[in-house]
């Protein structure tokens, strides 16, 4: 059991990275962007271009976990990572930054998909929700240390202080590979043309529907326009200095981190289904707030409202969607079914996050709020009518119950 919560640990330090690098240039780009005169759209690029890269990452990184193998997919996600990292260290200028970007993307892609696959499978069934939830909880984390990384150097400006920093982790993350096993579950041998036409079999039609709107649900119901750009959504409502502004953030990073311990403890106990209906109901209502707060110009209820959307996602499409998708796909076909769930959870998360700051600039904040508040009612709706709960079950009396 030791050995299964260390190696499970070593692979979540993959989800650590992405959540840092999804938050540190909330910081930074109030940096580096009037060091290179950016536009609005050139900021939007920056921060968008890493979606990108894990919309590749994704489709890249379900293949190779079922053709390589789920470690080797992890080396993979960390020579892209140490890559990226270097190059965005050393930027001089839009391109550089760009490029930088499109490579964490990649490394960051590959791991959503390969790192939940890889707990799953060396998990037991009745601790493989606590276990795979582990990766968002060390999201949240890598999340929250961006912030206070950004709080720490925003006095100097100093913003390639906060991307290298993120060179520790990744090197605690690639020498730990070395010491973990393959999944006992991969199927070697087995290539991909038999197997791909499976995807399209009536009998796991359903998950693979199930599937995708999770994982698109995810990223349209707004978390990463908070994510990306928490501190310039508070300083449209008060927050006038940049420390003030990222310091606040801090204290939302905290909040997620917060409550997705308290997922890691009840995502086996609640089950999966139960904290979608009850965590998108809180998200609902906390966006409603949000709205309120903006209109009245009321700094304070807004930063509550954002603290209240935050812990609900950290308890519900947060941590549920990955370990339902590491549960719900046939064994053969898990990492290419994998792959395309989590390119329709990048691509939508690129989609809102590329055009966030226009649609703002074209509507309103508090109407472009309001847009996510519809979306959480879809996808709350969807929840009830379509999702089971997978809580306790092995992965046969999975696939039983789609047959």
């Amino acid at each position: 059991m030791y050995k299964t919560i260390f190696f499970a640990f070593v692979a979540t330090i993959g989800t650590f990275l992405q959540g840092y690098h999804q938050a540190i240039v909330a910081g930074a780009l109030l940096f580096f962007a009037p060091a290179y005169s950016l536009s609005l759209f050139q900021q939007e690029l920056i921060v968008s271009t890493l979606l990108l890269g894990g919309c590749l990452g994704a489709i890249f990184g379900g293949s190779l976990c079922d053709l390589y193998g789920r470690k080797k997919a992890l080396f993979a996600t960390a020579i892209f990572l140490l890559l990226g990292n270097f190059i965005l260290i050393e930027a001089n200028g839009f391109i550089a930054l760009l490029i930088g970007r499109l490579i964490v993307g990649l490394g960051i892609g590959i791991a959503t998909v390969t790192v939940p696959l890889y707990i799953a499978e060396i998990s037991p069934a009745k601790i493989r929700g606590t276990l795979v939830s582990k990766g968002q909880l060390m999201t949240t984390i890598g999340i929250l240390v961006a912030y206070m990384i950004s709080f720490l150097f925003a006095p100097e400006k100093d913003w390639r202080a906060m991307f290298g920093l993120g060179l520790i982790p990744i090197g605690l993350f690639f020498f730990g590979l070395f010491f973990i096993p393959e999944s006992p579950l991969w199927f070697k041998g087995e290539i991909l043309e038999k197997n791909t036409l499976k995807l399209f079999h009536s009998s796991i039609r359903k998950p693979i529907y199930i599937g995708l709107l999770l994982s698109i649900f995810q990223q349209i119901t707004g978390i990463n326009t908070v994510i990306f750009y928490a501190p310039k959504i508070l300083q449209m409502v008060g927050n006038p200095t940049d420390e003030m502004a990222i310091f606040n953030t801090m204290l939302i990073g905290i909040a997620g981190v917060f409550f997705a311990i308290v997922a890691f403890f009840l995502i086996d106990r609640a089950g999966r289904r139960s904290l979608l209906l009850i965590g998108i109901s809180m998200m609902t209502i906390s966006l409603t707030f949000l709205c309120i707060s903006l209109a009245l110009n009321a700094s304070y209820f807004a930063l509550f409202a954002l603290f209240g959307y935050v812990a609900s996602f950290s308890i519900s499409l947060g941590p549920v969607v990955g370990v339902m998708l590491s549960e719900i796909f046939p064994q053969k076909i898990r990492g290419r079914a994998m792959g395309i769930a989590f390119l329709a959870n990048w691509v939508s998360n690129y989609l809102v996050s590329l055009t966030f700051l226009s649609i703002v600039h074209a509507i309103g904040i508090i109407s472009t709020f309001s847009l996510f508040i519809i979306i959480c009612l879809i996808a709350l709706y969807f929840v009830w009518k379509m999702v089971p709960e997978t809580k306790g079950k092995s992965f046969e009396e999975i696939q039983t119950f789609w047959s």
